[in-house]
């Protein structure tokens, strides 16, 4: 208890926070701390700080302190090969490195500042030249010191770090925890819907394993549980974006493609992408910069029916969801 008091700052400010549970106090909280009322989170951070076994990542540099959080994406593989089972076999092992970069990278941004200003007391009790930042720069460049912090954080620093930032505990763990559901829900569903997707993207593989070559994740905000777009690159070269979320936006996006093509405009007509919905998420064709393109030229027509048509510009890839919705053309899609 008094730990706890000790962490949040004073006995007010743990009453505070208690004011936020009616009914609860801190001293009903810590009677029911016994393992099996844990929350996930901290069974994962658990595991993560305490078990062993080998921890290298297959991410390569440019990753702030991607040495210290390499515990935590070790622990999601194993974990994310045990969820995903068989379906697992879908990615390739350039796309699985890439979702576990994404991984990393996230787990940095996350971790970046609580990290950043330890490193930088830590530096600064072995060089206190480095608090003269002008002074600091013109010295040989090194990275003895910060070699020196990832050996301290690797052992038992760990908790060091938690203990000073706990909540930062609690995010990494349901960062990975989320990390794992959505990568593994991504395998799953390529694998139930290949028979469907092959049929009507017409592609040319005859099995799922291994046809996801690579993936680039995060193309979006992060919303149900931590899923965002995706963009797979198929071993046959296609693309395809698969959105957790529904397509009837793109199918509406359709529906108006159809219309410019049926007027007699100077234009050349504009490939529609192709689109697969089912009753939660959906993928469709990558759009490519050429159709974005051939859609620039048809903005003078559509003025009155596009609340920004400069959103169709070369520099930013359209997302229909954002400026494309026209009730009643929805509803013609969906007739």
């Amino acid at each position: 208890m008094e730990r706890w008091r000790e962490v949040l700052g004073g006995t007010e400010l743990l009453e505070r926070r208690m004011r936020s549970t009616p009914g609860l106090t801190p001293e009903s909280l810590l009677a029911g701390t016994d393992p099996a009322r844990l929350p996930r989170w901290a069974h994962t951070l658990a595991h993560v700080m305490f078990e062993s076994g080998a921890s290298s990542t297959s991410v390569s540099g440019g990753v702030p302190f991607k040495e210290i959080l390499e515990p935590f994406v070790a622990h999601a593989r194993r974990r994310f090969r045990a969820e995903a089972r068989s379906t697992h076999s879908v990615l390739s092992s350039a796309a699985v490195a890439a979702i576990e970069r994404e991984l990393v990278e996230h787990l940095s941004l996350v971790a970046s500042l609580a990290l950043g200003r330890m490193f930088y007391e830590f530096r600064f009790a072995r060089a206190p030249l480095a608090a003269f930042e002008e002074l600091w720069t013109r010295q040989p460049r090194s990275t003895a010191i910060y070699s020196e912090f990832v050996a301290h954080l690797s052992g038992d620093g760990l908790v060091e770090l938690f203990e000073r930032h706990p909540v930062l505990g609690r995010l990494l763990a349901q960062s990975v925890d989320l990390w794992v559901t959505t990568s593994a829900r991504l395998c799953r569903r390529f694998t139930v819907d290949w028979p469907r997707l092959h049929k009507f993207f017409a592609w040319t593989g005859q099995t799922p394993e291994g046809m996801i070559a690579g993936i680039k994740t995060g193309l979006s905000d992060r919303h149900a549980g931590g899923q965002t777009v995706a963009e797979l690159t198929l071993a046959t070269g296609e693309r395809v974006i698969y959105k957790p979320r529904s397509v009837r936006p793109e199918i509406a996006f359709n529906t108006f493609l159809e219309w410019l093509n049926d007027r007699d405009l100077p234009l050349h007509r504009i490939p529609k992408p192709a689109v697969i919905r089912r009753v939660r998420v959906g993928a469709h064709e990558c759009i490519v910069d050429d159709i974005i393109a051939r859609v620039d030229l048809a903005m003078s027509v559509a003025l009155i029916v596009i609340p920004d048509p400069s959103a169709f510009s070369r520099e930013h890839r359209f997302d229909a969801q954002q400026v494309f919705h026209l009730p009643w053309l929805e509803n013609a899609a969906l007739a």
